[in-house]
């Protein structure tokens, strides 16, 4: 009996220790940094639908902002125009007119995703959508960004598509580039093709907390 006794206290011992580290462990969690206090509203990851977002006229893309519930204001100030060196001749990298809504965030060990919708204005102020994730360390500093879904139309019309793979450590982004002018041997506009020359181009990017790295 007295056996018994012994062991049910035994477990009953490590019983309570493991719930006293369980609860320090729930504490250490819920000590965020005012980054993460900052965008703890936008939502976690979840398959958005740029395509349900966007509106077009004559004048170019736009954001139907009824649409899209925008989620982390205050995050604004923590996005900028820095990335490392994928992409360096894409002229969209260098568009700084522009919005951008957090939709969802994916936290992972050591950094943090944003995934965003953006109206940016390029060439003579023409509106264009695009869908842009962010890389941040824990404390709010970014570490790159990449263009990941685009609708532009001016002389061409560009079209991204991505896609995660399943574990969220590499993206593929499809770039499309269709010409649909008809040019003299002026250089003059004279009409429009009835099918655009295509140009279509993959590329893979790995997710780290370096930033996004294009694979060979």
């Amino acid at each position: 009996m007295r056996i018994i006794i012994f062991i049910i206290s035994l477990v009953f011992f490590f019983s309570c220790k493991d719930v006293k580290r369980e609860n320090i462990h729930d504490v250490n969690k819920n000590q965020l940094t005012d980054f993460e206090n900052c965008i703890k509203h936008i939502d976690i990851y979840r398959t958005f639908n740029v395509e349900r977002c966007i509106k077009e006229d004559e004048t170019g893309f736009f954001v139907a902002k009824d649409s899209i519930e925008n989620k982390g204001n205050c995050a604004r100030r923590y996005f900028n125009n820095i990335k490392k060196t994928h992409n360096e001749t894409n002229f969209f990298y260098r568009i700084t007119k522009k919005r951008l809504y957090p939709q969802y965030k994916i936290l992972k060990g050591h950094y943090i995703l944003i995934g965003s919708i953006v109206q940016y204005y390029g060439e003579n102020d023409i509106p264009g959508v695009a869908f842009q994730l962010n890389i941040f360390d824990k404390d709010g500093t970014q570490i790159d960004y990449l263009i990941v879904y685009n609708r532009f139309s001016y002389e061409l019309v560009f079209k991204y598509y991505y896609k995660f793979n399943d574990d969220i450590s590499e993206i593929t982004v499809a770039q499309i580039e269709e010409d649909w002018l008809l040019v003299n041997e002026t250089g003059d506009i004279i009409g429009e093709r009835k099918k655009p020359i295509s140009k279509n181009t993959s590329q893979t990017y790995k997710i780290t907390a370096k930033g996004f790295i294009l694979k060979k």
